[in-house]
Parts: structure tokens; C-alpha cells; sequence
């Protein structure tokens, strides 16, 4: 007899693992407090100018993308590590991220990702432009690459946060414009 262990909530695909306590398949819900973050690959859009013109002649200015790659260990910090799923063309997905980076410094060495669909690739060289989260170093942005979005998006409004404590499990997750007091109390929670 076969069993399946893939099972669809809300149009989502949840991910079974095994309960070593019992050698069972246990289903997870990563949209739930508590749950684990899912492993993430979040791959960036970095576009370049290169002078590549032979010396003497007139220079040519040539842009080019290069990607990089960054998983959950490139973000193990023992902070709080918020993730910002986005669409690049929403306006209040700017404003949020105009308010984060106003105010980047009062959340410490928590991280921020600002992770947008993988079908949002060709917008997103804009955002960045108009933006200037690559000038803070605690802050990433780029396409999901892993099905993060999949597993924790709550599909209800844009921008969601989702915010996952120093052991990478989840605190809190909101949808649309928060405040940024808000967002700061999980910086240094209460124990």
C-alpha cells in the first residue's frame, strides 16, 4: 500500500518530515509559530558597468549582471532575521522599504531579506535602483530561489514580513504596512 506525504492547504504544498521520536512522517506548517524557517536561497540581480574598451580608444561604458547566492547559513547571526516578500512594481512595498532603510540602524545586527517571486525578476533591477538597500550591509534583496515564498506566503496582502527569532523559528508574521516600532520589538524580545 502506498502513502503520499504531500498534502495541499490553502493551495500550498506542505512539507512532511520525520518525528524521530516515533520514525513517522510529520507534516509542517512553516506558516505557524514556532515552526522552523524553510531553508532559503535568495539569488541577487547585481547589474554592473564595465569599461571594457582596449586603451586609446573611446570608452564604452557595458552592463552586465552578476548573481550571487545566499542560504539560511549566510544569515546565522543569533539576531532576529526578518523576510520581506515583495513585489518590486507595489507601492506600498516601496514605502515599506523606504521606512526600513530610514530607520536600518535602530534594528542592530537583525538582518533583513527582501525576497520577491521569481516571475517579478525583471522589475526588480528598477527597485533597486530606486532604492538603496544594497548600501546596508544587513540588508539582501533577490529573487526566491527555493520555494520560500511557497511555503510561507499567506497570501493576503503584499508586503508581508515574516520574522523568525536567533534560533531561525517563527515569531511573528504580518501583511501589509507595519510600523517600524513594530517590527522593532523582536529585535531584542523579552525573555
Amino acid at each position: 500500500m502506498a502513502v503520499g506525504f504531500t498534502s495541499l492547504s490553502y493551495g500550498q504544498k506542505k512539507i512532511m518530515v520525520e518525528s524521530p521520536e516515533k520514525n513517522e512522517k510529520k507534516e509542517i506548517d512553516y506558516k505557524v509559530v514556532g515552526a522552523p524557517m524553510p531553508k532559503i536561497r535568495l539569488v541577487t540581480l547585481d547589474t554592473f558597468k564595465i569599461d571594457d574598451s582596449p586603451k586609446g580608444r573611446k570608452k564604452k561604458q557595458v552592463h552586465t549582471t552578476v548573481t550571487q547566492e545566499y542560504t539560511e547559513n549566510d544569515f546565522k547571526n543569533k539576531k532576529a532575521l526578518f523576510v520581506m516578500m515583495f513585489n518590486p512594481t507595489c507601492g506600498h512595498c516601496e514605502e515599506q522599504t523606504d521606512n526600513i532603510e530610514k530607520n536600518i540602524s535602530k534594528f542592530g545586527k537583525s538582518k533583513f531579506i527582501l525576497m520577491a517571486n521569481p516571475v517579478m525578476k525583471s522589475y526588480l533591477p528598477d527597485f533597486i535602483k530606486n532604492h538603496k538597500v544594497k548600501d546596508y550591509p544587513s540588508m539582501y534583496i533577490g529573487i526566491d530561489s527555493s520555494e520560500f515564498i511557497t511555503k510561507t506566503f499567506m497570501y493576503s496582502a503584499l508586503p508581508q514580513i515574516t520574522i523568525y527569532d536567533k534560533d531561525r523559528k517563527l515569531v511573528k508574521i504580518y501583511n501589509g504596512e507595519i510600523s517600524i516600532d513594530s517590527l522593532l520589538q523582536y529585535t531584542n524580545p523579552k525573555k
